[in-house]
């Protein structure tokens, strides 16, 4: 049985490049809230390619923007709320990779 800690960090992890989701999505995904996913990631999402979680406007805690933004660059996501939208991922897709990385788990 594996963990938020581990459900998140996963689902964060199954994210392809290029794709982008909000803390609300990943909650939805995992079955926790966008408070407890911000608090995970806040302690734990150095593990993980953080940048593609934002909040649902597209941003994320001023000390990460800049270092956001590089990779955002490198990603071609642009960013703001709109960001979102159109760098949504495949749901089916994610939740397929998600849940084959918790078997590993």
């Amino acid at each position: 049985m594996t963990s938020t800690v581990d459900d998140v960090l996963a689902a964060v992890e199954a994210l392809p490049a290029g794709a982008v989701v909000s803390y609300s999505d990943v909650a939805e995904l995992v079955g926790t809230s966008p408070r407890r996913v911000g608090t995970i990631m806040a302690r734990e999402g150095q593990e993980v390619d953080w940048w593609r979680v934002t909040t649902v406007r597209g941003t994320l805690p001023e000390h990460l923007m800049a270092d956001a933004r590089q990779h955002w660059e490198q990603e071609d996501l642009g960013g703001g709320a709109t960001m979102l939208r159109d760098h949504a991922p495949d749901l089916v897709e994610w939740e397929h990779n998600w849940q084959q990385l918790r078997v590993r788990t």
